[in-house]
């Protein structure tokens, strides 16, 4: 009997190990999308971030005082991927807003981009730091994609080996600097009854796994496997690097119109149907202006504000719509 449940043990490992998924990008197979591809229609612009520690083992672990990872501006991952990141730390994560609704059309529907980068002697390996990747219809119910880690974790990865992309689905980062993670909003449709609406997502949430293979500080995938990835890595730099988010299928905005824009500080702004809150908010995500209303047009004065650029956030009854607002 026990023999036999040896016997077992071994065959799952093996069949482990035999397990493939998508390889790295630039590999036959590899699903990677670069990120010059014209397949994308918008990218990130608005984003919070809760930081991670250098070391989830030693929270005491510090750099300059401060125990969490520091490296990069939020602002690093608006836009199109650049190589410019911010780095989350151990189990940090960031949540992308989007301007108009992701929805789940044929195929990928987004795809996010870290900074991994190669080995120069074998092209199937990469030093690659792992992420869960939720998505939000309302900010408040997050869903995750089931994702699947068969990297061995008999062995802690140290914190500049290498990974192998087709043991990897679904985590963001399996894929080097300048290639997206694609994902297909599909895979969540079991969700929809729960809260989710495929065909209006405005939240993606990209949080770091970890990559203890320790069970006290584990991150697990969907089939109950350890996600096993560089470990520790007690820098600034420390945890998954996000640089970009690109929107495959992304709703146009053909619903508000702001104008003057750029402006001294008085606006007028135009919408089709009814809106009942307006919130503007700078690039640190923080609310600078807020007013409650009923109305398809409204003039404000923001003359009160620094010149720079903001988000005009407007929402109505099954309506929300964001506009960039300069202010000289």
């Amino acid at each position: 009997m026990t023999r036999n449940i040896l016997n077992i043990l071994l065959l799952m490992i093996f069949f482990r190990s035999l397990a493939q998924y998508a390889p790295q990008a630039g590999m036959p197979g590899s699903t990677a999308l670069p990120a010059t591809s014209p397949i994308f229609k918008a990218w990130a612009i608005q984003a919070y971030i809760e930081r991670g520690f250098l070391e989830l083992g030693d929270t005491t672990v510090a750099i300059n005082g401060n125990n969490r990872a520091s490296f990069g501006q939020i602002e690093n991952i608006y836009g199109p991927a650049d190589g410019r990141v911010v780095s989350l730390g151990d189990k940090g994560y960031v949540t992308v807003f989007l301007p108009q609704p992701l929805y789940d059309g044929p195929g990928w529907d987004f795809a996010v981009f870290e900074n991994g980068f190669p080995n120069p002697s074998d092209s199937s390996m990469a030093f690659l730091e792992l992420a869960y990747v939720e998505v939000s219809s309302d900010g408040k119910h997050f869903f995750t994609f089931p994702c699947v880690s068969l990297t061995p974790d008999s062995v802690q990865i140290g914190g500049f080996d290498m990974l192998d992309a087709s043991k990897i689905h679904n985590l963001a980062g399996k894929y080097i600097a300048g290639y997206g993670v694609p994902f297909d909003l599909n895979e969540l449709a079991g969700y929809q009854p729960n809260g989710l609406n495929l065909d209006s997502i405005y939240y993606i949430r990209i949080r770091d796994v970890g990559g203890s293979i320790s069970p006290l500080l584990a991150s697990y995938d969907n089939q109950g496997h350890i996600i096993n990835d560089p470990y520790p890595t007690p820098y600034q730099t420390c945890g998954f690097d996000l640089d970009a988010i690109g929107f495959i299928h992304i709703k146009p905005n053909n619903v508000v119109k702001i104008y003057p824009n750029p402006s001294h500080g008085q606006i007028f702004i135009q919408s089709p149907i009814l809106f009942n809150k307006l919130i503007i908010i700078d690039l640190q995500g923080r609310i600078v202006f807020e007013k409650r209303v009923n109305v398809k047009f409204l003039k404000i004065k923001l003359s009160n504000l620094k010149s720079g650029l903001y988000f005009c956030i407007l929402i109505g009854y099954n309506m929300r719509a964001v506009e960039e607002i300069i202010l000289f």
